[in-house]
């Protein structure tokens, strides 16, 4: 898997940034994991896009919030060293989502739930709540018509 030299910059551990590059779902922060298994160093590496690698030191299931929805990532890498908490456009696409880029905004799509993000620098961010519930881009927002609906990916 490549991860793009602009991934390397400006640190964020609890955004997520959508990637058409990448192959897999990748977290930096350990405490974004519902579950977790330990993987040893040297078990498994990324390769990234300023030509070095990582270690992946585990995998398993990330969940966070948007706007109140609820998302569950699978088989998410924690890669400790990136900077960037990425979600895969092709895992995406592999599992029924609808991902289009229109005027500066990403939307990604699946039934009846649609998910906004913005374009920041050359990218697209989500609006994760925090812990208090508080969005981090107030400017997004999250549409859902089943609010009971838990979005998988």
């Amino acid at each position: 898997m490549t991860v793009s030299k602009a991934m390397l910059l400006e640190p964020s551990s609890n955004s997520w940034w959508i990637d058409s590059a990448a192959t897999r779902h990748i977290v930096q922060n350990k405490d974004m994991f519902v579950d977790f298994t330990e993987k040893k160093v040297g078990e498994h590496r990324i390769y990234m896009g300023n030509n070095s690698y990582s270690d992946v030191l585990g995998i398993d299931n990330c969940q966070f919030s948007i706007n109140g929805t609820s998302i569950v990532l699978h088989d998410v890498l924690y890669v400790p060293n990136i900077l960037r908490n990425l979600i895969s456009v092709p895992v995406l696409t592999q599992k029924g989502f609808e991902i289009s880029l229109r005027f500066n905004t990403v939307l990604i799509k699946k039934r009846s739930v649609l998910v906004k993000g913005v374009r920041v620098n050359d990218m697209y961010s989500l609006p994760i709540d925090n812990k208090n519930k508080v969005c981090i881009y107030d400017y997004l927002s999250v549409s859902i018509s089943n609010s009971s609906y838990l979005w998988h990916l």
